[in-house]
């Protein structure tokens, strides 16, 4: 007797998706269906919309061409070898948590445990209240249990934001940058990467920082402000220049108690900070007074609601201790910082400057940041996704071979809000197609003679809407 349709229903579904979107970053179930499938050329023309269709019912896939999604999908989410597509359709949630990949499951639990308890209707539920929190699968037998967010290791979610599909970006012909930060190897890529000869961009903003905390002018505007919170924005990846400030913040005697939040796009990056920042915490005096935690979201989203928390013990010191405003459309940050800021809160941000009009030696030396061995072993990944969305059989070594770089001023080719400011764009030809791998501005300085690197700041932030008028606001200090 064949079963009902109810009764025939992949277990846990909504949760199985709810995971798996947060793990691979799409927003939507129809770009998340996509991402997965990537469709080839043996694939039928309607395989995505039935893929669709059919999970939006809830029924299990019963033809071959229906199980592609989930053995993809298996693949998709990297996981163990022998983890096959069938096995997540039938497994419940937690037998699908524990065919992940082992540094994905306390992740994924965090995306559907609350308070112990799971967000499902399945029997699921009824183990985490029995106590039972076993996840089966290819691992064997695993005890599990939901995020802990008092051990100053805890990553929050808040949200991913947008961050769109390389296959979509592949169709714009413009990749999103988070892209590069959304791999679990993406920390140990950009340590490697910052440690280069070929990239002293790193070390040459920590140095401007170090040279920042040293002036009149940084404890000047702190101890007026006199912040309870540090948010430090886009803040992964970064935790040398982190310790730099949590001395400094703590050397303040009415720095009573701190809350330092790293708040980054990057979950990986932001684990290895808070990690690193950990390990060498015995280098911090007072670092027993700090309450340190990461924030996996985007810094362009901030709202009236993450404003109210943030401010729950008093102002705010807003940091972006490297060039990452480069990296981002400026007139949607200030927005989002307009958003998350309150009166009092002061902005400190790193960026990437130039003196006017650069010299020969000056453009070189600017493009050769992003055109050199280290930058393309850093990008690899990305670019070998860009050829498979392509469904290019090129070879990703001799794509990056051929990566283009070039210098054009930033607000006439939309990389950048802020007039007379000079844009890196790196372009790949794919197939005839010139994709925009990725873009980072340099603005034009101010009062500053010598310095390519210099820190920014801003004694209030409340207001800020306007781009032009934010950056007329900034002084600026450097080493």
């Amino acid at each position: 007797m064949t079963p009902k349709l109810k009764e025939a229903g992949i277990p846990d579904l909504k949760q199985k998706l709810l995971i798996s979107r947060r793990l691979l970053n799409a927003r939507s179930l129809s770009s998340f269906v996509e991402q997965v499938i990537s469709p080839q050329k043996d694939d039928s023309e309607n395989l995505v919309t039935n893929t669709i269709e059919n999970l939006r019912k809830g029924s299990k896939p019963t033809k071959p061409e229906s199980i592609k999604f989930w053995d993809r999908l298996a693949y998709g989410l990297n996981c163990p070898d022998g983890v096959k597509g069938v096995m997540l359709v039938e497994a419940d949630l937690d037998e699908f948590i524990g065919h992940l990949p082992e540094d994905h499951r306390a992740l994924a639990m965090g995306f559907v445990y609350k308070g112990g308890k799971a967000n499902t209707g399945s029997d699921s539920t009824e183990r985490q209240k029995s106590g039972d929190t076993r996840a089966r699968g290819a691992a064997g037998v695993r005890q599990m249990r939901p995020l802990d967010l008092t051990d100053g290791r805890a990553v929050w979610l808040r949200t991913t934001g947008m961050v769109q599909t390389i296959a979509t970006g592949f169709r714009a012909r413009k990749i999103d940058q988070k892209q590069y930060y959304l791999d679990p190897d993406s920390a140990t890529a950009w340590s490697t990467l910052v440690n280069t000869r070929d990239y002293p961009t790193y070390h040459q903003c920590e140095n401007s920082l170090q040279a920042l905390l040293a002036t009149e002018q940084w404890h000047g505007v702190l101890d007026r402000s006199q912040p309870a919170t540090a948010l430090i924005l886009a803040g992964g990846g970064a935790p040398t220049k982190d310790l730099l400030l949590l001395r400094s913040l703590l050397s303040k005697a009415y720095t009573e108690y701190l809350h330092y939040y790293l708040f980054d796009i990057s979950f990986w990056m932001t684990k290895d900070s808070l990690e690193w920042i950990h390990k060498h915490s015995h280098n911090i005096d007072g670092f027993e007074r700090v309450d340190l935690s990461g924030v996996y979201g985007d810094v362009l989203d901030m709202n009236e609601d993450f404003k109210t928390g943030l401010h729950r013990d008093g102002r705010v010191v807003f940091v972006i201790t490297g060039g990452t405003i480069g990296n981002l459309s400026e007139a949607a940050f200030f927005r989002s910082l307009d958003r998350g800021a309150d009166e009092g809160d002061i902005l400190f941000i790193g960026a990437e400057t130039t003196n006017g009009k650069l010299s020969e030696a000056e453009a070189k030396a600017l493009r050769d940041k992003y055109d050199n061995p280290a930058l393309r072993r850093f990008i690899r990944p990305v670019v070998k996704a860009v050829l498979g969305a392509a469904h290019s059989h090129e070879d990703e070594d001799n794509a990056l071979s051929r990566i283009h770089v070039d210098l054009q001023p930033g607000i006439e080719v939309n990389a950048s809000d802020v007039k007379e400011s000079t844009s890196v764009i790196v372009t790949l030809d794919v197939d005839g197609r010139e994709v925009t791998l990725a873009t980072s501005n340099s603005v034009r300085a101010v009062r500053v003679d010598r310095v390519r690197s210099p820190i920014w700041v801003a004694g209030r932030v409340s207001g800020l809407v306007r781009t032009e008028s934010a950056l007329q606001a900034v002084s600026v200090y450097a080493e």
